[in-house]
């Protein structure tokens, strides 16, 4: 009843998840969609109306904030028009140094520029809408995020590439005066 402010990050939103969220927050409370790294802080913010039709599938992530360019590229750092596809890269002069000893992919993700700004390559794909809005469509990498832990997903391709693995599910699994763990599960083809 007392709840004004929530605030959703750290994983793609999906819009059957938001209509079930919205109906049990009071009418007054807003609604925040954020898309933020651990590099760069909070990048993207987009205010979600409690009255608008909730449709299925992604959320956009929103608008830049400001200080922040929010640039969707191609493989060589181009420009992609709205609406193509492309890494999200962020450009700001308010960033984390770099990855603590690990000089290479400092490097490789912090691109500084002449202007005293730098360049983040983050690591997802979206796409940005002619309204500016910037929509996620996934990672480049074999990063998998299940319930906010990351995972890697080498081992995931491998077994997913095997010729009897329909697909793969990843569940967490509790488990008593433990750490939470990842398990991996595969459908294979002949139980189908």
């Amino acid at each position: 009843r007392h709840l004004r402010v929530v605030r959703i990050g750290g994983e793609a939103l999906r819009g059957e998840d938001l209509g079930f969220r919205i109906r049990h927050l009071p009418p007054t409370c807003r609604y925040f969609n954020v898309y933020s790294s651990t590099e760069a802080g909070s990048v993207l913010v987009q205010e979600l109306d409690s009255d608008a039709e909730v449709s299925t599938g992604a959320v956009p992530m929103g608008y830049p904030l400001p200080g922040r360019e929010v640039l969707i590229t191609n493989d060589a750092g181009e420009e992609m028009p709205a609406g193509e596809s492309g890494e999200i890269r962020v450009r700001s002069k308010y960033f984390a140094d770099g990855y603590w000893r690990q000089p290479g992919l400092t490097a490789e993700r912090f691109i500084p520029l002449g202007d005293g700004t730098v360049v983040l390559r983050t690591g997802d794909v979206g796409r940005m809408r002619p309204d500016g809005c910037v929509e996620y469509l996934g990672r480049r990498d074999l990063l998998l995020k299940v319930r906010g832990n990351r995972v890697e997903a080498v081992s995931y391709t491998h077994l997913r590439a095997h010729e009897t693995v329909l697909d793969l599910v990843c569940r967490l699994l509790l488990e008593k005066k433990k750490n939470q763990v990842i398990k991996i599960e595969s459908l294979d083809k002949e139980s189908r």
